[in-house]
């Protein structure tokens, strides 16, 4: 439903240039956004929030709005994450865990996610950073969640 924002997206990669920042390949293969000649902020996503320095540079925090419909008979829940959740997970591997998910589990399959994120950066970077992920199970109205008594 939604595309990366990263330096190698067209639109993305024209607003940087404007700005004045650039975009690098960086050891890890990826491109990345630099202030010119400097080795900072080295961001692989072109959207962020907060991020001072790299608003200098055309890093934006304007959102990308879409409307969608939803289906009661498609639509179980959302995910909203960082880049590195989807840097590092294939939608197949997210998809896997995710068809799994039940409300009552949901936060424990948000957990999974983030470890093998966490763990795919690693093994790839040997490091890792700051990551955020929303997941959300849709509670349609046939659907009860059991109450603890």
């Amino acid at each position: 439903m939604t595309y990366d924002h990263a330096p190698d997206v067209p639109e993305e990669k024209r607003r940087i240039y404007t700005k004045g920042g650039e975009i690098r390949k960086w050891t890890d293969g990826y491109e990345r956004v630099f202030v010119k000649g400097r080795v900072f902020p080295c961001l692989s996503t072109t959207r962020s929030l907060g991020d001072e320095v790299g608003a200098l540079v055309g890093i934006s925090s304007e959102p990308e709005v879409t409307e969608y419909t939803l289906s009661e008979v498609v639509d179980k829940f959302i995910l909203i994450g960082s880049a590195p959740v989807f840097t590092y997970l294939d939608d197949n591997e997210i998809l896997n865990v995710l068809n799994y998910a039940t409300p009552e589990k949901i936060r424990e399959t948000g957990d999974i996610l983030m470890k093998k994120a966490k763990n795919g950066w690693e093994q790839a970077e040997n490091t890792y950073d700051d990551m955020t992920l929303i997941c959300a199970y849709f509670m349609w109205k046939d659907h009860h969640i059991k109450q603890a008594k």
